[in-house]
């Protein structure tokens, strides 16, 4: 006679194969989740860190007036302007309003000099501060951040 224990042998469990349709859902899914994450959390990360690190001190701030305009864009203006457009609400940022000492754009729009004061393409983030010099800091996000965003989406998707 022998002896049978308590533990068994687990059954073999037939490995699934992926099929075409799984793999094509996990792209699809993937290159959705990739534009979410560029179009959204992309900018509004960059601003989270840039803003706060490059925006005027605050003896600066005494002398001026800096607010954020409609979307992910802030200035500086003269604090009776400050005032007026605090007032109104966020709204759309344009040459009359503000003084170009500080200016930070996340957003995808199209800037030029004559309407908005100063000039992007749709596809960069404008970022001028006196703190890091004279001229304008043109970000690419095409260029820096498509990495950083398809990793999310991998990553929430997985």
């Amino acid at each position: 006679m022998t002896a049978k224990g308590k533990f068994r042998r687990p059954e073999q469990v037939p490995a699934k194969r992926l099929g075409v349709t799984q793999v094509g859902l996990f792209v699809v899914l993937i290159v959705v989740f990739f534009f979410i994450f560029f179009y959204t959390v992309i900018p509004w990360a960059t601003a989270e860190f840039v803003v706060p690190l490059f925006r005027p001190s605050s003896d600066k701030l005494a002398k001026i007036g800096f607010i954020q305009f409609k979307g992910l864009v802030w200035a500086s203006t003269t604090k009776e302007k400050a005032g007026e457009i605090i007032k109104q609400g966020r709204i759309e940022i344009a040459k009359d309003l503000i003084n170009r000492e500080f200016i930070f754009d996340f957003t995808f729009e199209k800037r030029t000099e004559e309407v908005h004061g100063y000039a992007k393409d749709p596809d960069e983030f404008y970022v001028k501060s006196e703190v890091i010099g004279e001229h304008a800091i043109i970000l690419q996000p095409w260029i820096g951040f498509w990495i950083l965003a398809l990793d999310l989406a991998f990553f929430a998707v997985s």
